[in-house]
């Protein structure tokens, strides 16, 4: 029984260390980058904040997102880019047309959940990247991380916890060890003959 609490403690301290460097990477690389997005290598991870491209993936997913440039996409490609209209807001649509103009190319752009194309054709210089993959409800959390709340009971107090419990080792090894000297200097009563 002893053992399988051991166990589940380790399992439990792994977690919550795994979740707060998850969280606070999120956090920190967000704050620090022009689109709020996270950085990992050549990938970006970016929070959905609609329904457009549902089911594919839903409002509060994380998406990852190759972003290493390609010389061309193709119709189906889910990519992220910059909004013509709006060069500071971000989307993630599916490539419903590849244009092309002379050597110019463009993409016209739909999410899946919309019945009608994006607008405004997308410049190949707008594009940030292929999705990859997502991850779904990550975004969530990532988003309630962000705020004081979130900070103090996904990041706070975990470290905490994780504190208290490496002070408690020490103190139970510190323990162990005082008393395994001290049987070792007090000497153990003679056996009488």
């Amino acid at each position: 029984m002893k053992k399988a609490l051991k166990w589940t403690g380790n399992i439990i301290f792994t977690l919550l260390l795994v979740m707060m460097v998850i969280l606070v990477f999120f956090t920190v690389s967000s704050k620090f980058s022009q689109d709020g997005s996270s950085k990992l290598a050549s990938y970006q991870l970016m929070v959905v904040l609609s329904g457009s491209m549902s089911p594919e993936f839903n409002a509060g997913d994380v998406v990852v997102v190759d972003a290493k440039k390609k010389t061309q996409y193709n119709k189906g490609e889910v990519i992220t880019f910059k909004d013509p209209q709006d060069q500071k807001k971000v989307v993630t649509h599916r490539i419903a047309e590849v244009l092309q103009n002379g050597d110019q190319i463009s993409y016209r752009t739909k999410g899946d959940a919309n019945n009608t194309a994006d607008s405004k054709p997308v410049p190949a210089a707008n594009i940030i990247g292929q999705q990859k993959w997502h991850i779904p409800y990550l975004g969530r959390v990532v988003e309630f991380a962000k705020t004081k709340q979130g900070i103090v009971l996904l990041v706070v107090i975990p470290g905490i916890l994780i504190i208290v419990g490496e002070f408690r080792r020490i103190a139970k090894v510190l323990t162990e060890e005082v008393e395994k000297r001290k049987r070792e200097i007090v000497p153990e009563p003679a056996a009488k003959e």
